[in-house]
């Protein structure tokens, strides 16, 4: 992958065909008032399996703790299967279920067919990255992503209209 976490390179096109366009070459940064962090899906040391459990790490590039900027996270009700991870407390017993954080979320909606009250169960995954990436969980690929939802027809139309006033 060797991919800086977070980074999305934007190849824009015009008129929909490949082109050597013009740009000054320098970083498109867009700073946000909050962070976004890599979570993962824990593995059985003794086997490699994986866990029902996932955990972040908020350090600095030294591993040091760090205060950071809020944290935008889906909450996931993650069932835990008891049988296999047995982890619990001696008053309340094993942990069934528990509130994990995730940048992306797999929600149900209905498709309806207009003639009855009920539709069809459909599954999607929506993230709050900024491209198409891996769910940190599931290892499923995630393509509805803030960006491509709510900004890559705008920039796209502005870079082609921008490069039709250059040409």
């Amino acid at each position: 992958m060797n991919t800086n976490f977070g980074d999305l390179d934007y190849q824009a096109t015009a008129g929909g065909t490949s082109s050597n366009l013009i740009f000054d070459g320098k970083d498109y940064k867009i700073k946000l008032p909050f962070e976004k962090m890599y979570f993962e899906r824990l593995s059985d040391e003794d086997n490699g399996d994986d866990t029902d459990f996932g955990n972040g790490w908020l350090v600095d590039k030294d591993q040091n703790e760090i205060l950071t900027k809020p944290i935008l996270f889906y909450n996931v009700v993650q069932a835990v299967d008891s049988s296999v991870d047995k982890i619990g407390f001696l008053d309340k017993g094993l942990i069934t279920q528990y509130n994990r954080p995730s940048n992306s979320v797999e929600y149900q909606y209905y498709e309806h067919d207009g003639s009855t009250s009920t539709g069809t169960a459909l599954q999607a995954s929506r993230s709050i990255n900024f491209n198409t990436e891996f769910d940190e969980f599931t290892g499923l690929e995630v393509t509805d992503s803030l960006f491509r939802t709510y900004y890559q027809n705008y920039i796209s139309s502005v870079l082609i209209r921008v490069l039709e006033c250059l040409i």
